[in-house]
């Protein structure tokens, strides 16, 4: 997430390393692609990153599925 937009998923509204309405959104995996810095990361990549910020430990993806994941062992455009 933070290579693709430059900042975290999660984050504290008051500027603070981490907060109680930070915390909640991580436990909820509660976060947003914003159109301005995504409107250029492809659907693939978004999909991905849901799947790896999926709450539930057992639903989600697991490394080595990222490893052989096209969007990660593909060719990058031009």
């Amino acid at each position: 997430y933070i290579l693709l937009c430059g900042y975290p998923p999660f984050f504290s509204t008051h500027g603070g390393a981490i907060s109680a309405g930070m915390k909640t959104r991580i436990k909820a995996g509660e976060y947003q692609f914003p159109k301005a810095e995504w409107k250029n990361v492809s659907q693939e990549a978004k999909d991905i990153i849901k799947m790896m910020l999926t709450v539930d430990p057992g639903a989600r993806v697991t490394i080595d599925w990222i490893l052989k994941c096209p969007w990660f062992t593909g060719t990058v455009p031009e």
